[in-house]
């Protein structure tokens, strides 16, 4: 299961989460693309705990892990911040889920999309993934905020994402 979820996509229920950070976003920057500076973490305690901030570095293109929430932790089922996205040792981020990244660094458009990917012990990730760009400058998308929301199932059948 997996694909992106659009605002006219109506197969599939987007989580409140991901509404109020999206919306969040667009309330910051004054028009231009937000940028670190421009985040509050007062404004969004309510979902703290699923919001990332990844780095973007560039030549060649990496993705690090600033901070990662705990609830994005214990979903996942290890801690991620520090972590490189592409490091070997992280199979969750798969070459798709990279390519996620890097659209929205090349874009600078959000991008949402829902999947469901195996984890260890034999149990299944269901989950939502909001990806939002942000800049210093106003034009290079040098950082990313994120917000997963999901839940963890015994059974593939059972892992279908629910509000």
């Amino acid at each position: 299961m997996g694909g992106i979820v659009t605002p006219d996509d109506h197969s599939v229920t987007e989580h409140p989460g991901i509404a109020a950070l999206r919306s969040y976003w667009r309330g910051i920057g004054d028009g231009a693309l937000p940028g670190r500076a421009d985040l509050d973490p007062a404004d969004i305690t309510r979902i703290l705990g699923n919001v990332m901030l990844v780095d973007v570095e560039r030549a060649p293109l990496r993705f690090r892990m600033r901070l990662c929430g705990t609830t994005v932790d214990r979903l996942c089922r290890r801690a991620y911040t520090g972590c490189y996205l592409d490091d070997p040792g992280i199979a969750y981020f798969e070459r798709d889920v990279l390519t996620d990244y890097a659209d929205v660094v090349t874009t600078h458009r959000p991008h949402v999309i829902q999947r469901t990917v195996p984890i260890g012990g034999g149990g299944w990730l269901a989950y939502q993934r909001l990806l939002l760009p942000l800049s210093d400058n106003g034009t290079e998308v040098d950082m990313l905020l994120g917000g997963v929301f999901g839940s963890v199932e015994k059974r593939m059948e059972r892992a279908v994402y629910t509000v």
